[in-house]
């Protein structure tokens, strides 16, 4: 089931929240996202806690959405909503409006989708650009296709000490190659049609423009 999250962004993308939560099964909210929904999106679920909006003030906008009250202050509204995704039978999970228009919730955003990444498909979309974390686990291979137009950018963010990766029908692929945290990986560019990346040990962004998909 794909699950879309909501998160509060000062650079909320109107018509990329609409578009991306209408193919979605289900859709929450954080708290302090509430606000900047439009009338014509009704989320499943708004949650938080509840320290940016009462439910009882604004729970009038979406009369059918469930609001969910997490009071812990260990984790911040989207690791929250993450957890209620996984919850309610989340097999991937798709991130708008989730930098804050902080560097240290942007530095967090990545933290949280790397704590999942075993989990399930994270992929944060952000000003045009997709950011898939691959993780290896017990339950399923670090893999990601994507079909992208020639000269399309493909970048790939090592997290954690080291990576095993294989990267193809790029200008530089790369072939179970040892990637350690540090600038290569970055700026490789798409040859046309189907990128594939596989991570057989370790963690790994990888970023491309949505923009640069091939329809």
């Amino acid at each position: 089931m794909r699950v879309c999250i909501i998160a509060n962004s000062p650079d909320f993308e109107e018509q990329s929240v609409l578009a991306r939560a209408r193919e979605a099964a289900l859709v929450i909210v954080t708290d302090g996202a509430i606000e900047r929904i439009p009338a014509q999106l009704a989320p499943h679920i708004v949650c938080g806690d509840m320290d940016s909006h009462d439910p009882k003030v604004h729970g009038h906008r979406f009369p059918d959405t469930e609001w969910v009250n997490v009071a812990c202050q260990e984790s911040n509204d989207l690791e929250k909503a993450i957890r209620i995704a996984i919850q309610r039978g989340a097999t991937e999970v798709e991130l708008l409006c989730s930098f804050g228009g902080r560097i240290d919730q942007t530095l967090i955003t990545l933290s949280v989708m790397e704590a999942f990444s075993d989990a399930m498909p994270i992929t944060l979309f952000h000003n045009g650009w997709e950011v898939r974390m691959c993780g290896v686990s017990e339950s399923r291979a670090g893999t990601h296709s994507c079909d992208l137009v020639p000269e399309a950018l493909v970048s790939l963010i090592v997290r954690g000490d080291k990576a095993v990766v294989s990267l193809d029908n790029v200008q530089w692929p790369l072939t179970k190659e040892v990637l350690s945290p540090g600038s290569r990986g970055l700026s490789n560019r798409a040859l046309g049609g189907v990128v594939t990346l596989t991570v057989e040990h370790g963690c790994v962004a990888v970023c491309y423009r949505s923009e640069d998909k091939t329809s």
